[in-house]
């Protein structure tokens, strides 16, 4: 099976249309997020919903298995990693083991740092300290706790 990776779309409707025009009819597609924020949010994420169960949907920790276990039927790999959500967990969906690295610039965590995954023999969910200058920020940085930012990115999800 082959794999499209499209990622950081950011609502570039015109960008997208030219790569899904060279993606094979019988390729998966993995969108890994940051798709809407951009010029054409609204027309880029509908464009994608469209393309129904070829696009790896939005999950989570607390995803429904059944209702995303479609996306990773028949896929021979014991190890995805995959992001978007800023938060780290790990869960196997479909006898697949399945690990999201987190975030290192915008965590939804509940001890703040930068959150990443280093992978060798071991998979090991690593947290980094750091001090944030707020000089150098928006007034308004984006923050959320875990149980929050579940309930967005399950909100956006195409299957509920």
């Amino acid at each position: 099976m082959r794999v499209a990776a499209l990622y950081d779309v950011h609502g570039n409707l015109p960008a997208l249309e030219a790569v899904l025009a060279e993606v094979p009819e019988d390729a998966r597609i993995v969108v890994g997020g940051d798709v809407a924020a951009g010029p054409f949010p609204d027309a880029t994420l509908e464009r994608l919903r469209a393309l129904g169960e070829r696009v790896h949907d939005i999950f989570t920790e607390c995803t429904p298995e059944d209702r995303i276990a479609p996306q990773f039927a028949g896929l021979d790999a014991d190890l995805v990693v995959c992001g978007h959500t800023h938060i780290q967990f790990e869960r196997t969906i479909a006898g697949v083991r399945v690990v999201n690295a987190g975030s290192v610039g915008m965590a939804y965590e509940e001890e703040p740092g930068a959150y990443w995954t280093l992978l060798g023999r071991e998979i090991e969910p690593r947290r980094s300290g750091f001090v944030l200058d707020t000089g150098d920020y928006p007034a308004e940085w984006p923050s959320a706790l875990p149980d929050e930012a579940i309930a967005f990115f399950e909100a956006l999800a195409v299957g509920s």
